[in-house]
Formats: structure tokens, C-alpha cells, sequence
């Protein structure tokens, strides 16, 4: 996969240099998300005294859906290699089923009504936002610290004057 299409010019190598290790450790980035899935679920759930399911049953729960969804992928994936659809094709088709089945599962599991599966899908979806948005700001922290910030400002001055000087050159 090349990162160039999705990157700011200048950070590429750090870009495949991620991509390198996720490929290369997957299946351990995987489990590792298993337990904040499982997190995300407790406290979904945790008002509700009728689904007190513990956090040990959380994690079994998202186990199993891991492996599900690690089979349906590695099918998806095949499907869309012989058919020519892009990685990020099937990501962007795959992942609101991955979502959807993995309510779906929920739902029949604590036997939830629509209405209250909803509010749980929508409280679920907050705790994941705020998960986002703090894992973003400790990866600006730690951009900041080891100076990547600076070297992405320098590579997007130095890709402006580039296409400010070809546009000179070309009036």
C-alpha cells in the first residue's frame, strides 16, 4: 500500500514506517483493542442493573466477535482483490457492517429492545469519540516532543514555495 496518496508530503517514511509495523503486528494490534472495546461496553452498559455483565464478560464477548470479524474480513478481503476493489474500497464498505453486526450481536445478547439499544449505540459512540479525540491529543503531544510538528511545517513551506515557483514559471 502506498501511503503517498494519503499523506502529508514530507511525512511518507514515517507514514509506511507505521504501516510496516501494523502489518507486521496485526494480530497483536487487534487483541490489544480488545480490552478498550470491552471497556467501552462496560460503561455503556453500566447504569443498567438488568446487564450487569463484568468487564471478564466483555472481554469474552469482544473475543469472540475479533474472530468472527478476523474471518469475515480475510473473506472480504479476498472478495475485493479478485473482484480489483482498492484496500480502502472494502475498509470504507466493511466497516459500517463490522459496526452494525457488532450491535446486532450486543443486542441479542442482552436482549436489549430497540429503543434502548439505540441509547446504548449512541452512549457507546460518544465514549469512542472522546477515546478518539484523547488518543489524538497524546499523539500531538508526542509529535510535538520529538519535533515531527516542526519537520511537517518545513515539508508543507518548502511543498508550497515548490507549487508557488512552478506557477511563476509557468505565467
Amino acid at each position: 500500500m502506498d501511503m503517498s496518496t494519503v499523506s502529508i508530503k514530507g511525512t511518507e517514511e514515517s507514514n509506511n514506517a507505521v504501516l510496516e509495523f501494523m502489518k507486521e503486528y496485526s494480530s497483536i494490534a487487534m487483541m490489544l483493542n480488545v480490552p478498550i472495546y470491552a471497556l467501552m461496553s462496560k460503561l455503556a452498559f453500566i447504569a443498567e442493573k438488568k446487564y450487569r455483565y463484568n468487564y471478564t464478560e466483555h472481554l469474552v464477548i469482544f473475543m469472540y466477535l475479533l474472530a468472527q470479524l478476523s474471518f469475515v474480513g480475510f473473506v472480504t478481503t479476498l472478495i475485493g482483490a479478485f473482484s480489483g476493489l482498492s484496500l480502502g474500497t472494502i475498509s470504507f464498505i466493511s466497516i459500517p457492517i463490522i459496526f452494525i453486526y457488532i450491535g446486532y450481536c450486543l443486542k441479542r445478547i442482552l436482549n436489549l429492545d430497540w429503543t434502548n439499544f439505540l441509547m446504548r449505540a449512541l452512549i457507546f459512540i460518544c465514549i469512542l469519540i472522546a477515546l478518539i479525540v484523547l488518543i489524538a491529543i497524546v499523539i500531538g503531544v508526542i509529535m510535538y516532543l520529538n519535533g515531527d510538528f516542526q519537520n511537517m511545517n518545513e515539508a508543507q513551506k518548502a511543498a508550497a514555495e515548490a507549487s508557488r515557483a512552478i506557477k511563476d514559471s509557468i505565467n
